[in-house]
């Protein structure tokens, strides 16, 4: 990783005026999240993905302000992180509903489509079921969305005046690593773990990405910060993978994991003549 020289970094003050809107996007993540637990009906599974959007890109733009190594900041992070996970099974559910239902589609209206009919009915009923038992256990999310008040106020009560631009650019080229060697272990080792692990990390630049272009061309973001963004966008995108690459890299690996998901459930599936349809259309047999 090449060292910055002084020379080559703008002019900045403490604490930087890029940080500081970074600091901004940030909370709005949260802020965002919360609104959308609030959301109910037939908003509920759509809400749902958009709050785990949210609580990816607070944690995506948590990571560029530098906080690593204070035990608060951890336990923020660990906070955001174990929120996303509690509503993991929910969007998985609802995954499956949408896969199904475009393999239904797909058919014609004949015999053909009564095997995916079968199997869209079955996921939606699994999760409609998994839905009213989460919120039977935590009505209206109210829990989740205390969680969710409790983390803005933690994260308020951070600072990070020290942080600067070239801060920021090095924490993006140490995420762009973190990119490659995942890479190179998919490689190595081909298991869905492997796969994953690189598209999280895939994701998360390319969100630290979209979050610095925000800030580099959005008019409400102080000229300064504009500036300085600007800076460590043209400076990053020397040495790593732009927004659009990424996201072609992102959206096939999740197509692949979404069909892995979509198999596995059919293969459980009781012996039958639709279960041996379903994976042979899968499978491409």
């Amino acid at each position: 990783m090449a060292l910055i020289e002084p020379s080559e970094t703008p002019m900045t003050h403490e604490p930087a005026a890029m940080v500081l809107a970074l600091l901004a996007h940030a909370a709005e993540q949260l802020v965002l999240m919360d609104d959308y637990l609030g959301r109910r009906g037939i908003r509920l599974h759509g809400s749902i993905h958009e709050a785990r959007k949210a609580i990816r890109r607070f944690r995506a733009a948590f990571a560029l302000c530098g906080a690593a190594d204070d035990p608060r900041a951890s336990a923020v992070d660990h906070t955001a992180q174990r929120l996303g996970r509690s509503l993991s099974k929910l969007r998985d559910a609802h995954v499956l509903v949408q896969l199904a239902s475009k393999r239904l589609k797909g058919y014609d209206a004949n015999g053909s489509r009564r095997p995916w009919r079968f199997v869209h009915e079955r996921l939606k009923k699994t999760r409609d079921d998994l839905a009213s038992a989460t919120l039977k256990a935590d009505p209206e999310f109210e829990r989740r969305r205390a969680r969710a008040r409790a983390l803005q106020k933690a994260f308020a009560s951070l600072t990070c005046d020290a942080l600067t631009p070239e801060a920021v650019l090095l924490l993006l080229r140490q995420s762009s690593a973190r990119v490659r060697r995942a890479e190179r272990a998919c490689q190595q080792h081909v298991t869905q773990g492997a796969r994953h692990r690189y598209r999280r990390r895939l994701r998360r630049l390319r969100m630290q990405l979209q979050c610095v272009t925000a800030l580099a061309h959005e008019m409400s973001v102080p000229k300064e910060a504009q500036l300085q963004a600007r800076w460590v966008l043209r400076e990053a995108l020397d040495t790593m993978p732009g927004i659009n690459e990424l996201d072609a890299l992102v959206t096939a690996l999740g197509g692949r994991q979404d069909g892995e998901m979509l198999r596995r459930v059919v293969r459980r599936l009781p012996e039958s003549a639709h279960r041996r349809t379903l994976v042979s259309a899968i499978e491409g047999k």
